[in-house]
């Protein structure tokens, strides 16, 4: 009984200390996105959203928006 409180306690703390490689996700969608825009564009678009809801969570916007937005446009510029 007490193996599994042990392994759900152990789920908890992975869930918990896993964040997302946003770098990652954003190198596979923006190419892979079509969008009637240039690809630069299409790069801060979606790096500003997929960085907004962190900037929510934390409430540090400027930093973390500034490097979606930033690293969306390298990628956009690095795809066309």
């Amino acid at each position: 009984m007490g193996g599994g409180r042990i392994a759900s306690e152990s789920l908890a703390d992975l869930n918990r200390n896993h964040r997302p490689d946003w770098s990652g996700i954003c190198s596979f969608i923006i190419p892979n996105t079509t969008l009637r825009i240039p690809g630069w564009l299409t790069g801060i678009i979606i790096g500003f959203l997929l960085s907004l809801p962190d900037a929510i969570i934390t409430g540090a916007y400027a930093p973390i928006m500034g490097f979606g937005v930033v690293g969306g446009l390298i990628i956009g510029l690095i795809v066309n």
